[in-house]
């Protein structure tokens, strides 16, 4: 079965996007606070909000498309085509672990510094836990699908 012809396929895509581009999207973010900090332009809190906001609306971009895969891919497989879900299931979850270990990695980078400050590591550890569970959120949807179809629940 082809690639385009399995809707599962569609979730491995969709994770991907949202996963990669919410990873760089974090990074991105973290390493803006962290120059922040250390050339001294502005106060910690005020930046951390003017970051968030600007990762918030990154964030809305970068969804986008995945949210369209996935909901053309239930479609899909609410309309009866046939799906092996095997390997785009196993895709999916390494997707997801990916993307948790580059946050964790991220943030433990930042915990770890000598030179960041107490109130960067607290700001980055609850915008870490945020974007985790942002992070997790597609892949999660796309998982329970490919496990409901395997078991047959669709």
């Amino acid at each position: 079965m082809s690639i385009v012809s399995n809707p599962a396929w569609l979730f491995v895509i969709a994770s991907a996007i949202a996963v990669v581009g919410i990873v760089l999207s974090f990074k991105l973010s973290v390493s803006s606070l962290l120059s922040a900090e250390t050339s001294g332009e502005e106060a910690l809190p005020t930046g951390f909000q003017k970051e968030f906001i600007r990762f918030i609306t990154q964030l809305l971009f970068i969804e986008a498309l995945p949210l369209v895969l996935i909901l053309w891919g239930i479609t899909q497989i609410f309309d009866g085509v046939e799906v092996e879900v095997e390997i785009p299931l196993i895709l999916v979850f390494l997707i997801l672990v990916f993307g948790w270990i580059q946050i964790f990695l991220t943030r433990s980078q930042v915990m770890g510094d000598p030179h960041s400050s107490a109130s960067l590591k607290r700001h980055v550890s609850s915008f870490s836990m945020i974007t985790i569970a942002l992070a997790g959120a597609l892949p999660l949807i796309s998982l329970l699908m490919l496990i409901m179809k395997l078991t047959d629940l669709v």
